[in-house]
């Protein structure tokens, strides 16, 4: 089909755009300028004290409209309280550990892992092999899970995370330039 695109930045606001550099020089997949500008939408996620620090730091880039969001822990019964956790992430691990450190959890090391490829076996290995040294249990998101190798799956707790926003006007009205909403 030859539908309408909206191109969205998800951005950490803690984080922001590191340098502004791709890859290999820097952490974006892509040069800053021509990605902003093929963008419909920016998801600015952090808290509101990061994400005015943010706005301040690219004040006069062309930024595309910014929706201004939240990432926290779905809410699924689970008790994280006193629960030693070693986090697996892809890229950030950080915003999983303090979602995890909020619901009470004992974070002993978040993992970064490569965002791109799939988690290897032997890492899993040493992974599964260090949790149990620490008495701990591994976490992960929920992308992060799924590139797990299905025979490790089961030895990895998964921590929801969801973006939630005082309002969501921006993303609706980007959703209605391209006819995706009425």
């Amino acid at each position: 089909g030859g539908g309408a695109r909206l191109a969205i930045l998800l951005v950490a606001a803690t984080t922001g755009f590191g340098n502004g550099l791709p890859l290999p020089a820097g952490p974006l997949r892509a040069p800053l300028e021509p990605m902003l500008a093929q963008s419909g939408l920016l998801i600015l996620s952090g808290t509101a004290l990061a994400r005015r620090a943010f706005l301040r730091r690219w004040q006069g880039t062309a930024l595309p409209p910014v929706q201004e969001a939240t990432l926290g822990p779905l809410a699924t019964g689970m008790a994280w309280s006193g629960l030693r956790a070693i986090v697996i992430a892809r890229g950030d691990a950080r915003p999983i550990a303090a979602a995890l450190t909020g619901e009470g959890a004992e974070v002993l090391r978040a993992v970064a892992l490569d965002q791109r490829g799939r988690v290897s076996a032997a890492l899993c290995a040493r992974l599964v092999a260090e949790a149990r040294r620490e008495r701990a249990q591994l976490v992960a998101g929920e992308a992060e899970a799924a590139a797990l190798p299905p025979g490790f799956r089961s030895q990895v707790l998964t921590l929801p995370m969801r973006l939630t926003a005082a309002d969501w006007s921006p993303l609706d009205a980007a959703l209605r330039l391209i006819g995706a909403i009425p």
